[in-house]
């Protein structure tokens, strides 16, 4: 039997899982569920075998890895336990040691629950430092460091200082090597069970998931297999304002390319996407206007009344006139709101306005008249 990370120190609420990704429960009748062994190689010293649980649909509940391997300074080795657990897209769901077995640090200092803590948000994070090291470069800083303060109690808790935030105190390699053991051949090894069934009616299905990392890695996969599909497209464009997590809103809005983005209906879709989000959201998709080349009138139609009827404050306003500059030919509409804004008032506003309509001359009534009434308004504060 398992035991859940030294259950005599941890609460019910200090269960080691990402925020987000917590492991799916048992479901359907257990006599029908059903695990699948996967053979993992992660290298010359470490294999094992990646399990795989399935309900009785045949669909993934969850990985699991129980390792057994060897963490080494010097030529001191020693065993270390413990078992990984990842989703179905191979994302991290947490770890647990096996019955009786604990971690622990240099000097055979056991793990605290701050160290398990600290160890789970380091699993959890794959773009973490240990990333760009090797093996003998962390084992190389850790010795370095014991042999300068070989004299001094508490060595333990010695760590390089470049390494303080990645990994746990006193235990880098094994940091290193429990986090090697999460994003290497494993990991390698479901996303190559998942691209076997990933087709469109599987990106659908994930896009459609209340958890937040599905989403997202849906729409990653979306976009090498599926970035003209239609059906995929409009899910994935109602993610830009729907989604509670800005993760998946900026992945959904980065999903589509300049060139669809220029297209009338696209930008259309994102302007209804526009509408819909929040303050924090609708700059973002300005800023992403704002780096395409064609931009039709009835956008830049929609960004100014989005404005004059305070829908959006003024600091959006700026990149709203860098948008209008890729409007081929803006609308007399379009003049019209300018126009108004000529005469607001707020100097910013109205200078930003002043300076594109006198390089975009139109012959809208009265818009001649409103362009002297402001540079008689504002005549000490013109160049």
């Amino acid at each position: 039997m398992q035991k859940l990370l030294r259950t005599n120190l941890f609460p019910l609420l200090l269960i080691f899982s990402v925020s987000d990704q917590l492991c799916p429960p048992d479901h359907g009748n257990p006599t029908t569920e059903s695990i699948v062994k996967h053979r993992v190689i992660q290298n010359d010293t470490t294999a094992f075998e990646l399990l795989e649980k399935r309900d009785s649909n045949d669909n993934t509940l969850w990985y699991r890895a129980e390792i057994e391997t060897e963490v080494c300074r010097e030529k001191l080795c020693e065993l270390a336990f413990i078992n990984i657990y990842w989703d179905e897209v191979g994302d991290y769901l947490k770890f647990t040691l096996p019955e009786d077995k604990d971690l622990s640090k240099n000097d055979h200092i056991p793990f605290d629950v701050s160290d398990y803590q600290k160890l789970d948000e380091i699993l959890a994070d794959p773009e973490n430092e240990l990333k760009y090291y090797s093996f003998h470069e962390i084992n190389d800083a850790v010795e370095n460091l014991r042999k300068e303060y070989e004299d001094v109690d508490g060595i333990t808790g010695a760590t390089p200082i470049g390494l303080v935030d990645a990994v746990v105190n006193g235990a880098a390699l094994s940091s290193y090597t429990f986090w090697h053991l999460v994003y290497g051949a494993a990991r390698d090894t479901i996303k190559q069970q998942v691209r076997k069934k990933t087709d469109q009616e599987y990106i659908s299905q994930k896009l459609r998931s209340n958890r937040s990392n599905f989403r997202i890695w849906a729409i990653k996969e979306a976009k090498e297999l599926f970035q003209t599909e239609d059906s995929i497209n409009q899910l994935i464009m109602r993610l830009v304002s729907d989604d509670p997590n800005k993760r998946v809103s900026d992945e959904a809005l980065n999903f589509f390319t300049d060139a669809q983005l220029e297209k009338r209906d696209i930008q259309k879709k994102l302007m209804d996407q526009f509408y819909l989000a929040n303050h924090e959201m609708k700059i973002d998709i300005l800023n992403r206007q704002k780096k395409i080349r064609v931009v039709h009138p009835e956008t830049l139609n929609f960004l100014l009344t989005e404005f004059t009827e305070e829908r959006i404050g003024v600091l959006a306003f700026s990149p709203i006139m860098e948008i209008a500059q890729s409007v081929k030919e803006p609308s007399e509409q379009s003049f019209k709101i300018m126009r108004e804004l000529l005469l607001y008032d707020n100097y910013y506003v109205a200078r930003k306005t002043y300076d594109f309509v006198i390089d975009h001359p139109s012959n809208i009534r009265g818009l001649k008249k409103d362009i002297k009434i402001f540079e008689k308004k504002y005549a000490d504060r013109l160049d």
